[in-house]
């Protein structure tokens, strides 16, 4: 017999003793060699009654907050039976002169329209068309942002223009004739221009969504377009939305105002959370989760089950929309649920991408949210700086008419209940020998 041919067998010997050495100790790494695989690092499964509060709350997001960067859009609808959402656009600085060339001052105006910029993949356009009016709903109260101040506003005596559209005529860009007179006197009074916007169309449903100011290119947020030159060579003019109050904090936020005459109703109760709508509801769940599972294991996936309700009687209910779990950057001294729903930093949690769960809001079931990523991020953070706890969003808040309800801890039956499911191994250090 060759020498190769021994030294390979004797080589195949002693992988088989090792093995068996292996195979003869299962129940602890202490008398098997470093080299063993362990078998106590085999994956395990367990599920966790680990949400020890949960709570949703409507009106989001709230007044003087920047929507979400997810969805750059936000809904202009009417439906006769129920909702009614209109919109404030700011233009607090108006031009005084013809042109940037031109210094003459302003003392004439034609054609002067508000161009608007929908998304007409997922509107509702009514076969008989609809109708959009301009309203002024500028006011000299001091509080001029909050939504019971703006919505007396919109009246006939205040209204700037108008247009009705063909179905066919209501395609991605909108203008709408606006009152020149009017516009020429804000501008050599040194007044501001606002505009409230209404859409119409009978008796039948309508809604638009509309891009939204700081959502996108500066070339196509709203705008107004006003021609001051006598001279046809000389163009006419843009003017982009800006606000000039509330002089503290984020002015830039009431550039666009979505006012709510009438929206859609969550479920409401105890046993139900609720997510999306107009106005929209965020949901709050707070999880206390046995230390051994971050201390002394490795968790491999991490999911939150929630029970989906349906929503059979809203518009849109056979539509998507996806709701996203957000982290809670709040520290414990806030112990205010309106204000943890309400801090949602980018910034704080690290990332924007904590994955999405497309949902059907007529659909009922089973839900798994994705948690591992946000798991990570608990751990990552000390116990004094936030709690362990989450906001259910949805991506398209105050864009789309889609509320999403699920079955809250306080549901009847143990198996509606939201649920925590983790897949982990165990981290036990290597013992040599």
């Amino acid at each position: 017999m060759s020498m190769t041919r021994v030294l390979t067998r004797l080589a195949a010997l002693a992988g088989v003793l090792a093995l068996a050495a292996c195979a003869e100790k299962t129940d602890t790494t202490a008398a098997c060699p470093a080299l063993c695989a362990d078998p106590t690092l085999a994956l395990r499964d367990t599920v966790l009654d680990a949400v020890v509060a949960d709570t949703s709350m409507g009106d989001f997001p709230v007044a003087g907050a920047i929507p979400p960067a997810l969805d750059p859009y936000v809904v202009l609808a009417n439906r006769p039976d129920t909702s009614d959402v209109r919109l404030a656009v700011r233009f607090d600085t108006l031009p005084v002169t013809r042109s940037a060339t031109d210094t003459a001052r302003i003392d004439r105006l034609r054609n002067t329209a508000l161009l608007l910029f929908v998304d007409t993949t997922v509107s509702v356009r009514p076969a008989g068309g609809a109708t959009i009016e301009l309203f002024d709903v500028d006011t000299s109260a001091t509080n001029d942002s909050l939504p019971d101040v703006v919505r007396p506003l919109f009246r006939d005596a205040r209204r700037l223009g108008a247009r009705t559209f063909t179905r066919a005529q209501l395609v991605d860009t909108l203008r709408i004739p606006m009152n020149d007179a009017f516009v020429l006197d804000r501008i050599q009074r040194g007044a501001r221009l606002r505009v409230g916007v209404r859409v119409t169309a009978g008796t039948q449903s309508v809604s638009l969504r509309v891009l939204r100011p700081g959502a996108a290119s500066r070339d196509f947020v709203p705008r107004v377009f006003l021609d001051p030159s006598p001279d046809s060579v000389v163009r006419a003019r843009t003017v982009l939305p800006a606000s000039g109050t509330p002089t503290t904090g984020s002015a830039a936020a009431y550039r666009h105002q979505q006012v709510v005459f009438r929206g859609t109703a969550p479920l409401g109760g105890p046993t139900t959370l609720d997510v999306g709508g107009l106005p929209a509801q965020r949901a709050l769940l707070r999880f206390e989760i046995p230390r051994r599972f971050v201390d002394s294991s490795t968790i491999v996936r991490a999911t939150l089950d929630l029970v989906q309700r349906p929503r059979r009687d809203v518009p849109g209910a056979r539509d998507s929309v996806n709701v996203r779990a957000r982290l809670v950057t709040a520290g414990r001294a806030i112990t205010d649920v309106r204000t943890q729903l309400t801090l949602l930093n980018p910034t704080l949690e690290g990332t924007t991408t904590f994955p999405p769960v497309t949902i059907i809001p007529a659909d009922s079931g089973l839900r798994t949210f994705d948690l591992r990523q946000l798991l990570a991020a608990w751990n990552a953070r000390a116990d004094t700086l936030a709690p362990t706890s989450l906001v259910l969003v949805s991506d398209s808040e105050n864009g789309f008419e889609l509320p999403v309800a699920f079955w809250s801890r306080e549901a009847p039956q143990a198996s509606l209940r939201p649920r925590l499911r983790l897949t982990y191994t165990p981290r036990r250090p290597s013992v040599l020998p």
